[in-house]
């Protein structure tokens, strides 16, 4: 289970920077109205909508099994292409792989980057490789373009059938990439249409990643409708309703998310893309920073601590990293250090840096989780989902769309198909 606490935040300040009691009710009555109006008509099935219902694991889960069992079984190597959320929800699902079963190695590709394109490949076997393909709409052109490429060292590197080691997730109907996908005689996967990709975690994109790198994706469908649950039991007194709620009434501009594991790298990844691609609309929206302690307290620390008081600060960590029990050695200096495990250092480094900012009198939110597994991690997965969707209704913007993003595919276009003019 995790545990949200924001009480930090609101500690000598109702009735300061102009948070009132009265602010405070004003919010929960207009999330109570949110509900009535809006989240109430929706179901498990309404486009969009469906991120913030329970999901059905077994259906989910069992459907994706023969395929991540085949390919868990052919292929030494996977190699996920995919853009944005397809990449990100992946990455941080993956993340929780640690030293488990580490069979097959996966890789992404999430980059036109021509570098980095052949550090990943070059390495491989690619006869013993399979390519996982995720796009919504099947046009996005970075993704095209990357399987394109690794098809081209497919052939140099003397792969037959090569479209044996290629998996698509993609939508229903005519487009690129799915015609691809059909003329290669590739296993498909229809992306749900009702997501869009940042938020496609609980779908096959999250579930199937998950699968092929050996997790417990029944736990981590579990740990989402848990908060699910929560959230439509309690609705506007639900956690997430209540850090939508404290994010509102504090309406700094910049959200500052720091987690004390690198794992959490990935996911504070996600979380920020989340918050700007849903929030960042109509002259609205928050800037996140992410970062990882203890390295964050080494260069931006410094500013938070001491700079402009414009951030809301979240801060994650675990109860349980004791079994990961490396010791200092006897011989180390300072003596304070000896025989300490880096868990003792890394709980000092996270609570040092939450007692200083408390200290300063900033809004800290923290959020510790029991450990980082499937569960918990499906827990905090949806409870930042429903806290961005709850905000984006607050707002009076559409947490769904991506207008701007949409923008910028179109001058790509533009410019590749003007070079070639």
């Amino acid at each position: 289970m995790y545990i949200y606490n924001d009480a930090h935040c609101f500690e000598n300040k109702i009735g300061e920077e102009g948070i009132s009691k009265k602010d405070v009710t004003s919010v929960k009555k207009k999330i109570h109205n949110i509900f009535k109006d809006v989240f109430l008509h929706t179901s498990a099935s309404t486009k969009y909508y469906r991120v913030i219902h329970p999901k059905d694991r077994e259906e989910l889960v069992t459907t994706l099994l023969p395929v991540a069992k085949h390919i868990r079984e052919s292929f030494d190597n996977v190699i996920i292409v995919s853009m944005g959320g397809a990449t990100l929800g992946p990455q941080t699902i993956i993340s929780l792989r640690h030293a488990r079963d580490l069979k097959p190695k996966v890789e992404f590709l999430n980059t036109t980057d021509p570098i980095y394109f052949e550090h990943v490949i070059v390495p491989l076997n690619l006869k013993r490789t399979a390519v996982l393909v995720i796009s919504n709409s099947g046009k996005t052109m970075e993704t095209i373009s990357m399987f394109g490429a690794i098809v081209s060292e497919m052939h140099k590197a003397g792969v037959k059938n090569i479209g044996n080691h290629c998996f698509f997730i993609t939508s229903a109907g005519n487009n690129p990439i799915r015609k691809m996908a059909q003329e290669m005689h590739s296993v498909i996967i229809d992306h749900d249409p009702g997501v869009g990709g940042r938020f496609t975690g609980f779908t096959s994109v999250g579930v199937l990643s998950g699968l092929i790198a050996g997790l417990d994706m029944y736990s981590f469908i579990e740990g989402l409708n848990t908060v699910a649950e929560d959230f439509w039991r309690n609705k506007e007194d639900s956690v997430p309703c209540q850090a939508a709620t404290t994010l509102m009434l504090l309406n700094k501009p910049i959200w500052v998310l720091l987690g004390y594991l690198h794992s959490f790298s990935p996911f504070l990844e996600w979380y920020a893309q989340i918050i700007s691609e849903s929030l960042g609309k109509d002259g609205k929206g928050y800037t996140p920073v992410r970062g990882i302690g203890p390295m964050d307290q080494h260069s931006m620390m410094q500013l938070y601590l001491d700079g402009p008081h414009d951030k809301v600060y979240t801060m994650l960590y675990v109860k349980d990293t004791l079994h990961h029990r490396s010791k200092i050695y006897s011989g180390a200096h300072p003596d304070y250090l000896k025989l300490k495990t880096l868990d003792e250092v890394n709980r000092a480094e996270f609570e040092a840096t939450s007692n200083s900012v408390k200290k300063c009198k900033l809004p800290l939110r923290t959020i510790m989780m029991d450990t980082y597994d499937e569960f918990n991690l499906g827990e905090l997965w949806m409870h930042a989902t429903l806290e961005t969707v709850v905000s984006g209704h607050i707002m009076g913007v559409n947490p769904f769309d991506q207008p701007g993003v949409e923008q910028i595919k179109v001058e790509a276009e533009r410019l590749i198909k003007a070079s070639h003019g």
